[in-house]
């Protein structure tokens, strides 16, 4: 709620992620709807069979709005937001895949059933190497950034002090005037 109705100062580079447009910056309060109301109707519907049914319809939804919209600046942070996503709905439609096997086949046939859950487990895999990639490659990126930085500085003396211009005393004079 503070993040939507707050100034954006206080919240670092996390609003910086997103690009400027309003679909994109609200992008967290639809994930947080989205994921509310996944969590409700596996809660409140788990008896339920067809409930499997409504949720898959909850992600392919997300999905869509999602690869629609690329919230993100970086196209590396919308494939692996895609990644995620999409890893939700497969894991969603093997829920759903099971689920109506215990209702239609009989048991010894549907256990010995494992494709569905083997490539939720590849889906999984992929999803955390490619989540490892990118945090691999956004912590190179802020490397290259901070040793950019740090050869661009001026040093205003021989032991290595900074000039006032560098601590914030842009007007030239000494922390004791």
């Amino acid at each position: 709620c503070m993040l939507v109705f707050s100034s954006k100062e206080g919240f670092g580079e996390f609003s910086s992620l997103y690009r400027p447009d309003l679909m994109s910056q609200l992008y967290f309060v639809v994930t947080l709807v989205y994921r509310i109301a996944l969590g409700f109707s596996m809660s409140r519907l788990n008896e339920v069979e067809e409930a499997t049914i409504t949720n898959v319809f909850y992600a392919i939804v997300f999905m869509m709005y999602l690869m629609v919209n690329v919230p993100y600046r970086d196209g590396y942070h919308n494939y692996r937001a895609i990644i995620h996503q999409g890893t939700q709905l497969v894991i969603l439609s093997v829920t759903m895949f099971y689920r109506s096997m215990k209702s239609t086949s009989a048991p010894d046939s549907a256990y010995n059933i494992f494709t569905p859950a083997i490539i939720e487990i590849a889906a999984i895999f992929l999803c955390v190497g490619f989540s490892a990639g990118s945090l691999i490659y956004e912590l190179y990126l802020k490397y290259v950034k901070c040793k950019q930085d740090s050869e661009q500085k001026p040093i205003d003396s021989e032991d290595g002090a900074l000039n006032n211009s560098e601590i914030g005393m842009g007007n030239g004079l000494t922390p004791d005037q």
